[in-house]
């Protein structure tokens, strides 16, 4: 572990604000959380996870675009591959 010596600013202008140093140790921490884990992160999932309430409906209707439909715009062979107006996610896993 690397010793890490933050140093914060004294000026009365960042006085009210929140100062927060974020090292690498705490970058490798989450990384390595992530890799001994076997758990699949869905971006639709998080999307609609994370929606606040109010907008919960808006969200539901934003996560009918992810389709081949839509996407194979982005990406011209998804339609080839999977088929024409089939429900796509991006998902990420980490393991060993």
């Amino acid at each position: 572990m690397k010793s890490i010596k933050p140093s914060f600013s004294n000026e009365n202008a960042f006085k009210k604000d929140i100062q927060l140093t974020v090292d690498e140790n705490l970058i490798n921490h989450f990384l390595m959380g992530l890799f001994y884990s076997k758990r699949t992160y869905s971006f639709v999932e998080l999307f609609l996870k994370y929606t606040p309430g109010n907008m919960n409906h808006i969200a539901k209707l934003a996560s009918n675009f992810f389709t081949t439909t839509v996407m194979q715009f982005l990406m011209p062979e998804l339609v080839k591959e999977v088929g024409h107006g089939k429900k796509i996610d991006f998902r990420c896993g980490f393991s060993k």
